[in-house]
């Protein structure tokens, strides 16, 4: 009985390290509302792939994480304020298979956006 209780916890602690692995792994965007409003939303348009955030609080953070398998080309933002008013825009850079890249799209105020791969 103590050797399958082993056994269990081992295949158990595997699972966990693949799961965390493969979160580390994956490329991801990350959107930071420093603004001193709400955003409706925030759209990233990746050349395979299109990201959708829901509504971002002021001060807070959200994180998708995306297909490793991308064509070549830029991300292509859209953020849609609580007010209605919309500011997009075009930064950094996405290749094929980057493992682990981390994407930072830095809403400040004034509507000023800042990106950081």
């Amino acid at each position: 009985m103590k050797r399958y209780a082993f056994i269990v916890g081992i295949v158990c602690l595997l699972l966990y390290f693949i799961y965390q692995a493969y979160y580390l792994l994956m490329p991801r965007v990350i959107v930071d509302n420093l603004s001193l409003e709400e955003v409706h939303s925030v759209t990233v348009k990746l050349p395979s792939s299109k990201l959708e955030f829901g509504s971002i609080k002021k001060g807070s953070m959200q994180t998708i994480y995306y297909a490793i398998n991308q064509s070549d080309g830029t991300y292509n933002y859209v953020v849609e304020y609580a007010g209605g008013e919309k500011v997009s825009g075009e930064c950094g850079y996405v290749t094929s298979n980057e493992i682990g890249k981390s994407f930072l799209l830095t809403l400040r105020p004034e509507r000023v956006i800042s990106c950081n791969n």
